[in-house]
């Protein structure tokens, strides 16, 4: 047992570590476009795109909006650099990993997005889950904002390998997935979660 704890409590550690790196990162490249070039040079959209595949959704939400803001800057350079360490494919592998497990073909992060019975000995439990479904809400919503950024602000002829990405089988998997669990929600579900329903219809409608 105190090994166990010991691996969760460094776990968690290493997960606020990244966490507070991220928010360092994105205070100083914010603005900056000497930070923005070293980042570059730094091997940073490879690292940023791994931080997209951490298994959290802190750490998930917060680097796909540092990835959507890097990317889509006005006159960027960096949405090729950003496509091709593939964050298309890894904002879908996001979107895909943080849906209710069983729903759509969903992964194991989301959580359920009905509500569960029980009686008080199951509150802090259901309170936990809710907890957990809302921070898989923002992983999907963050994930369907930096492909529909990236869908509307890139130049096709310059990155051709957008469309590839954007045409493979994870993302036509992971859009498809999304839009069972938005199907399976309830109608509060639905209004709870109307933006990230329109941020998928728009993705679908731009490439179904």
């Amino acid at each position: 047992h105190d090994s166990t704890s010991a691996a969760a409590a460094l776990a968690e550690k290493l997960v606020q570590c990244r966490i507070k790196a991220l928010l360092a990162l994105s205070c100083l490249l914010r603005g900056s476009k000497r930070a923005q070039e070293a980042f570059q040079l730094g091997g940073g959209f490879a690292l940023l795109r791994d931080c997209l595949r951490v298994d959290h959704p802190k750490v998930r939400t917060k680097a796909l909006v540092l990835a959507r803001h890097l990317i889509t800057l006005s006159h960027s350079p960096y949405m090729q650099a950003g496509v091709e360490a593939g964050y298309i494919l890894s904002a879908a592998a996001a979107l895909a990993g943080s849906l209710p497990a069983g729903v759509g073909g969903g992964g194991s992060g989301g959580g359920s997005l009905g509500s569960g019975g029980g009686g008080d000995d199951d509150a802090s439990d259901e309170a936990a889950l809710e907890v957990a479904a809302a921070a898989a809400g923002q992983v999907r919503e963050a994930s369907l904002h930096l492909m529909l950024d990236i869908a509307r602000c890139v130049d096709f002829e310059a990155v051709p390998s957008a469309v590839d990405h954007f045409r493979s089988e994870v993302v036509v998997r992971a859009l498809a997935a999304a839009g069972a669990a938005h199907h399976a929600m309830s109608d509060d579900e639905k209004h709870a979660h109307r933006d990230e329903i329109e941020l998928r219809a728009e993705m679908v409608q731009m490439f179904g």
